[in-house]
């Protein structure tokens, strides 16, 4: 298992932005790993806090660059202080997402680590979009932390729910989740959630559609189950001591998922970004979304390598 040597945090300067930093320098103690403060500087102008359709675009002024820099540097100290064991910061230049995205790929990150929403200097939201945007975007890890009225202290992840969709996508996050969480023994849930959603026929008559949907998904929860083992018993295999295997019938494979994450008290989901659609389930962008902005515990996401659709 390859160690985490490096993490780029996004930072907006809001306090909302920040949360994610106790976390960030928390994981770099844990790994000895490098953080990289990073604040994005886009095209704007102080109108945009009026009326953002009336703002020209033009680029940041030298004062406006300083201040950024002096405020990462105020946060590196921060981060030092919290257990990070170096520090370095970077002013980008350019739309948020693609700076980044653009930075993460040329300083060879291993995770790239944000609180889910902020809210930027001239008064718009920011960290919403672009840890939309970098979901879609990154090809390293990115671990969304959602914020709240008061920072929380970092403390390793205990509950580790990871939702499987019989494709290799899935395991790639799995692999994810055992690094980032290296040295803190949590628990896992191998989850499989099984739709429950018939197809009806124009025609169709009901009695026979539904003894067929019956039958299908008996089969299915059969498969999964044997699934889930196979993965559960890996995981064991490898020395986590404490792995659990659950099947779900639900209607949304999202709502499912965030329902066991409640049950379970997960403090942490491991998701992959995209998978298969159809009938052995989805863990598609579109989940992955609604498990951000439904989730109260954090929330891994790895966009996995196309090499890795094989299933089992």
């Amino acid at each position: 298992m390859s160690a985490i040597a490096r993490i780029l945090v996004p930072l907006d300067g809001s306090p909302y932005a920040e949360q994610a930093l106790p976390r960030a320098a928390a994981l770099a103690a844990l790994h000895g790993a490098e953080l990289l403060l990073v604040q994005s500087l886009d095209l704007a102008s102080a109108r945009a806090a009026i009326d953002p359709r009336d703002a020209p675009l033009v680029p940041p002024t030298p004062v406006l660059r300083e201040s950024a820099g002096h405020y990462l540097r105020t946060q590196a100290r921060h981060a030092n202080g919290l257990g990070a064991p170096a520090v370095r910061t970077a002013v980008l230049d350019g739309p948020p997402v693609e700076a980044i995205a653009a930075l993460a790929e040329a300083e060879r990150a291993d995770l790239v680590a944000m609180t889910t929403h902020g809210r930027g200097a001239v008064g718009r939201l920011f960290l919403g979009g672009v840890a939309h945007g970098l979901l879609h975007r990154l090809t390293v890890p990115l671990l969304l932390v959602r914020p709240g009225p008061e920072p929380e202290p970092a403390v390793g992840y205990r509950r580790v729910l990871l939702p499987v969709d019989q494709t290799g996508f899935s395991e790639q996050a799995i692999a994810t989740a055992e690094r980032v969480t290296d040295g803190m023994q949590p628990e896992f849930t191998v989850l499989s959630v099984v739709a429950a959603r018939p197809v009806m026929g124009f025609e169709a008559d009901f009695g026979v559609v539904t003894g067929m949907y019956e039958e299908l998904t008996a089969r299915e929860l059969a498969e999964r189950e044997v699934y889930v083992s196979a993965v559960a018993a890996e995981l064991r295999g490898r020395g986590h001591a404490v792995v659990r295997g659950r099947i779900e019938l639900g209607g949304s494979v999202a709502g499912t998922i965030l329902d066991v994450a409640e049950a379970i008290d997960a403090d942490l989901i491991a998701i992959a970004t995209h998978g298969v659609q159809g009938a052995r389930g989805v863990m598609v962008g579109s989940v992955a979304d609604k498990l951000v902005r439904g989730a109260h515990c954090a929330v891994l996401a790895q966009r996995p390598a196309p090499a890795a659709s094989s299933g089992r």
